[in-house]
Order: structure tokens, then sequence, then C-alpha cells
């Protein structure tokens, strides 16, 4: 350092050991890379398990939070199918302006392959069907209806059962089991 500022060499080599600790946690589990919904931290998580049938328990602690920006995700893989990152689902709960939501994230491959599948999914089920983009993400949002059925309906939807497990981050609040 010099006369109070920190030289490029020296932040280059710090961004190096950021990334190559962040590397290390992610390939000793299967932990994942996460932003905020606000998207100013970044954070190494990993998914805790769950089952379908506790779907309903995470959405009414959630909802009772209704705190901005906080979620619930989920992520699985169909049991008819290998695992692997071109076969994972996600599924979401989150609260915006207050208003707790089912978010189908166009994230991942799977979620964007069956857009239009899930779309359909959801209108059958008279559901009203908001597109929305945060993060420079783009997610299709419903805050009609009864919420908690549809997640369960779409778990249905890729052959899981009530026992099911699935993998759960959350940000936000705390999830009691």
């Amino acid at each position: 350092m010099l006369g109070g500022y920190i030289n490029r060499p020296t932040i280059i080599v710090a961004a190096i050991l950021v990334a190559s600790v962040v590397l290390f946690l992610m390939s000793r589990s299967s932990s994942y890379l996460v932003m905020d919904r606000k998207g100013f931290r970044a954070r190494v998580m990993t998914p805790r398990a769950v089952s379908v049938s506790q779907l309903s328990s995470v959405f009414d602690q959630l909802k009772a939070n209704h705190k901005d920006a906080s979620w619930a995700a989920f992520t699985f893989c169909p049991p008819d199918e290998p695992a692997s990152d071109q076969t994972s689902v996600n599924l979401q709960y989150s609260v915006e302006g207050g208003k707790i939501g089912f978010d189908w994230v166009l994230l991942a491959p799977r979620n964007i392959a069956d857009k239009d599948k899930i779309v359909a999914f959801m209108k059958d089920r008279h559901y009203t069907i908001l597109e929305r983009e945060g993060n420079s993400v783009r997610y299709l949002r419903v805050e009609d209806g009864d919420l908690v059925q549809l997640g369960k309906q779409i778990a249905e939807f890729y052959h899981l059962q009530a026992d099911s497990q699935m993998g759960m981050f959350i940000d936000g609040f705390e999830w009691k089991p």
C-alpha cells in the first residue's frame, strides 16, 4: 500500500484469493453462490433438505415474516431423470412490496426450457401470471390463489410425492421445522 491507496496487483491477488476460497468451499459440498434479492450481497449457501409436504410450513413462516426481499427457493431433479444442472427444477416463494408470491425464475436451464409448459399449467388452473425482472434475471410471478397448492401441484407435475426431498435455500427469515 502506497500513500493510503491499495495498488492494482494487491486488488487482483485479493480477488483471486476470494474466488479460490469460494470455489474450494463449493467443491467440498453441494453449495451454491447465491445473490440476495436486492443484488447487494453474494454468499455461499448449502441447501437444507425438506419434503414437498413441508412447503406449507415454509410458506406460512415466510408469509408471517413478510419482510421485503425475503425468499425460500427449492431445487430438485425429477425422480425419473438423471440429476444434473440441466434437469434441476427451481421453485421459489418470495416477498415483494409486502406481498408473498410464487416465482418461476428463468435462470436454470430446465426452468427456461419448461417455461411454456408451466405457463400453460398455471393458466389451466386460472392463476394470473406476471412477468418480472430483478437482478437482470427474468421470472414469472403469481400472487393470487392458493400458492402453496400451486407449488405442490408443480412438484407433482415433475413426479414428486409428498415425501420427496428437495433442497431449500432461504434468506431474510428463520425457518423452524
